[in-house]
């Protein structure tokens, strides 16, 4: 009896079973999918080193976000470069998690044009 309420325990355990996202190699996430978890974080630009920008988020955490050649980057809502950038204004960076960081799709800075944009606008 023990034996059969075991088989149909594991039976009905196997047929209603979530099916688990595809792994990588290692147990990660693939490629394909890391480039579709994304993120807006909004906040004030403490500071850019190189590629690195310094982000304090709303609940005084600074977070540390990394530009790649694929970033856009909007200032006053046309194409910009980091070095355009200025430290201690709002910021709006959509962003997604890489191999080693939090890596940034689209940075804007300065007013932006809500018909032009999916994202909520910047706080004034």
């Amino acid at each position: 009896m023990r034996f059969l309420l075991a088989c149909l325990c594991i039976a009905v355990a196997a047929t209603t079973a979530v099916p688990l996202p595809a792994q990588g190699r290692r147990g990660n996430p693939p490629p394909q999918a890391i480039d579709k978890i994304a993120a807006d974080f909004e906040g004030v630009l403490k500071k850019v080193t190189g590629s690195k920008l310094l982000l304090e988020v709303a609940d005084g955490n600074v977070m540390e976000i990394v530009a790649t050649r694929k970033t856009e980057i909007f200032v006053k809502g046309k194409p910009g470069k980091l070095k355009q950038l200025v430290e201690g204004e709002n910021i709006l960076i959509e962003a997604r998690r890489g191999p080693g960081a939090i890596e940034a799709v689209i940075i804007r800075q300065g007013p932006i044009d809500e018909e032009k944009t999916t994202n909520r606008p910047l706080k004034p």
